[in-house]
């Protein structure tokens, strides 16, 4: 889906989702687009994308923001994430993820928390900015349900064929009622 994420100076963490994957290799694609112009001094940011799963995931909050992928600990990260400028989208981020045990739900965030390498790099890395995100999610056989949503378009085309025929029902009781109670006064009509 497409959103907007906020990332501050104070918190540069943001859940952007969830999604869950049936047992088998699953694939992600996520690609950004940077709100707004960036000033003379400032640095392109390039955030990453935390996987977290959900065994996991309930620990999240007692962590802070720049400490989760440590603590938690992330299952997965996938680091430099590009955001496309000027309007434009930045180029689509590929992996994969894979359990053999059983579904898992995987948790997906982005963060922007300055490390040590980049602290003493030329640029203003410390400011705040604004990105919109798409998320692409897919399953082993390449469907985009997630594990939980598998069986709606089955169960969805069922209700609409029970509602079928419960609307076709009452439309030929209210003909036969009509029938039934021969013709209206014009004054009652």
């Amino acid at each position: 889906g497409d959103a907007s994420d906020a990332t501050g100076t104070s918190e540069r963490w943001e859940f952007l989702g969830k999604y869950g994957y049936a047992i088998g290799t699953g694939r992600y694609e996520i690609r950004l687009r940077l709100r707004g112009a960036l000033e003379e001094d400032e640095v392109l940011p390039r955030p990453e994308l935390e996987i977290f799963l959900d065994e996991d995931w309930d620990r999240h909050e007692n962590y802070p923001a720049c400490r989760r992928a440590q603590d938690v600990p992330a299952r997965k990260t996938h680091s430099m994430l590009e955001p496309g400028q000027f309007g434009e989208w930045g180029p689509w981020e590929v992996g994969m993820l894979y359990q053999n045990v059983r579904p898992h739900i995987w948790y997906f965030a982005i963060s922007d928390c300055p490390d040590q390498y980049s602290q003493h790099m030329p640029g203003n890395r410390q400011f705040g900015y604004s990105v919109d995100y798409e998320i692409r999610w897919r399953q082993f056989d390449n469907s985009e349900l997630s594990l939980e949503m598998r069986y709606m378009p089955v169960l969805t085309t069922l209700a609409l064929f029970i509602l079928s025929v419960h609307v076709c029902r009452l439309v030929s009781k209210c003909g036969d009622m009509q029938r039934s109670l021969g013709q209206l006064h014009p004054v009652v009509y």
